[in-house]
């Protein structure tokens, strides 16, 4: 949540990548750099629903919530 809420602040106040009307999020940019489709479930951390990979548009950016797919790496602290 605390992401999100940032995330939002920054895009509502054109901040960062935001200051770019024409900007894409990374996630997105690196699956095309790759030629890749999206490829994970999303979910709306504020809704609770679940998308397919394509329709993760569907979904606010800042309320989006990739699934990790069985290859991803676990992070651990």
């Amino acid at each position: 949540d605390i992401y999100g809420d940032a995330y939002a602040q920054a895009k509502s106040y054109q901040r960062g990548i935001h200051s770019d009307k024409c900007s894409i999020t990374p996630y997105v940019w690196r699956k095309g750099m790759q030629n890749l489709l999206m490829d994970k479930p999303v979910k709306d951390r504020r809704t609770g629903a679940t998308f397919a990979p394509m329709d993760y548009y569907k979904i606010n950016v800042e309320d989006r919530i990739f699934a990790a797919a069985k290859s991803d790496p676990v992070l651990t602290h």
